[in-house]
């Protein structure tokens, strides 16, 4: 059995390229990989598994602009009749 892998936040940010701040704000915003705290008051660590970041990474390939706005177009068509 292998043992879970995880990710600080500030690791994560530097990972991806991004400031610490970003991962906080897609976090608090509801965007971005879920997260795992540890503690039970908002101030408590929070830790991102491995597994769960690639797979929030992978479902976000796009293969051109161009597909990422039909994809955009499609999602709009579907709420804007009920689906």
């Amino acid at each position: 059995m292998q043992e879970t892998q995880y990710i600080t936040g500030p690791n994560l940010a530097r990972r991806l390229g991004l400031k610490p701040q970003t991962i906080r704000s897609w976090r608090l915003s509801g965007y971005g990989p879920p997260y795992i705290r540890l503690g039970d008051r908002i101030s408590g660590r929070v830790l991102y598994r491995i597994a769960d970041v690639e797979q929030w990474l992978a479902a976000r390939v796009v293969e051109s602009t161009a597909a990422e706005r039909a994809k955009a177009a499609a999602a709009n068509g579907a709420n804007e009749t009920g689906m």
